[in-house]
Formats: C-alpha cells, structure tokens, sequence
C-alpha cells in the first residue's frame, strides 16, 4: 500500500472543475483465459449495488465488473444485469497479492500502529464484451464535497491516525487518517473537500467509524 496521490485526487480536480473528462487509464489488452485461474473462490466480503449514472457514453450497457488489486491482479469478477444491478463477492486475497502498509517512507505526522500488517485496496473496473470503459465507484458530490467508498483488505489489525501535506502544481493537498482497520475486509468512507476561502487546498479525510451520507450512488467514469 503505497502513499502517494490516487486517482481520487484527480476525480475531485474534475468534479470541482465542472467539466468532467474522463481518462480512466486503459490496462494492456489481456486474454481472458490468462487471468481466470488467479481468481479466488473463497468470498468474504460482498459488494452489491445498482449503477445509476455513466459518464461516458462507451460505459453504456457495461456487462462486467473485475476487481482488481493495486498490483493489478485479478480477485474476483460478477456479470452487471440489464438495469444495472450488480453482485460481486470479495475473497480473502493470498498473501502475495498484498503489500506493506510500511512500504517505502511513510509521511511524517501519519500513524501507523502496526507497521507489519500488510493489505490492498481494490479498484473495480467496467467492461463491455471484454473491453474495459470506465471506473466504478461509489460516491455522492454535492457543493465542494465529493464523498467516496473505498475498499481495503488487511491481514491484521491496524489503526493510521494523524495526516500530512503536500504541494502538486500550485495545488496543496492534506490528508488526515482517521482508519481503525480489522483483520479482512474494511470499508473506509474518504471525503474529498476543498478548503472555504481557498481554492487551491483539498482536504482528504479516511474514515472507518463514519456512516455514509445517504444518497450516494454507483457511477462508472
């Protein structure tokens, strides 16, 4: 698990641009039968919604959602229904599939209570008849505020307090952590927000212990 900008950073810029264009990073074209044999049966977690907007007009009639994890390996698939339901069951990845939440330097000012746990966070992909368009994510924008689901697996209890700052392009971008992690499966509610009276400042919060705002949707971008 690597600290540095995500493609969230990104989302948000587009969101608070108003003009959304979206570039969702096209993966090396890949035979279907290479990668099947790597996905794992054993689920444990369960990811079910209905996609209720699309922003490009290829990701029209997606028919297929992979999960990947950050090293781009395959952990599970489900179809996407005719409307636009979905099922998808996460599984208990191998070890190998995971990465040090320790890895390289961590910011100063993050707190990581366990430096020895290891994990991944999922990125759910769209395809149609094989083909990946788009992003599928969860989220909820109103004024300044885009609100974002985020998955992450981890094989041992793991608590990341504090935050720190960085400054990209003019841009200057905080984080705070706010993630008391359990063994397995964790949903973590990320808010994206620009700071009042400053619009070159945008704030991340990663929370565990806060409830989703109602009305969040699932998109492909």
């Amino acid at each position: 698990m690597k600290f540095k900008l995500s493609k969230n950073i990104f989302l948000i810029v587009l969101f608070f641009l108003a003009n959304i264009v979206v570039s969702c990073k096209k993966e090396e074209d890949k035979d279907s039968s290479a990668y099947e044999d790597k996905v794992i049966p054993s689920a444990s977690y369960i990811i079910s919604g209905k996609i209720e907007k699309v922003y490009q007009i290829n990701s029209m009639n997606a028919d297929e959602i992979r999960v990947y994890g950050e090293k781009n390996y395959l952990l599970a698939t489900c179809s996407i229904s005719s409307d636009g339901q979905f099922r998808v069951a996460l599984p208990i990845p191998p070890s190998d599939y995971l990465d040090s939440v320790n890895k390289g330097t961590p910011p100063t000012g993050l707190n990581i209570s366990n430096k020895a746990a290891k994990g991944v966070k999922i990125k759910l992909i769209a395809y149609k008849k094989g083909q990946e368009v788009g992003a599928v994510e969860k989220l909820k924008t109103e004024e300044n505020v885009v609100y974002q689901n985020q998955y992450i697996y981890i094989d041992s209890n793991n608590i990341l307090t504090g935050g720190y700052s960085l400054t990209e392009n003019d841009i200057e971008y905080e984080f705070i952590y706010n993630e008391n992690l359990k063994k397995g499966w964790n949903l973590v509610l990320t808010t994206m927000s620009k700071e009042k009276n400053n619009e070159n400042k945008i704030i991340t919060q990663y929370e565990t212990d806060k409830k989703e705002p109602g009305g969040m949707t699932w998109v492909i971008w």
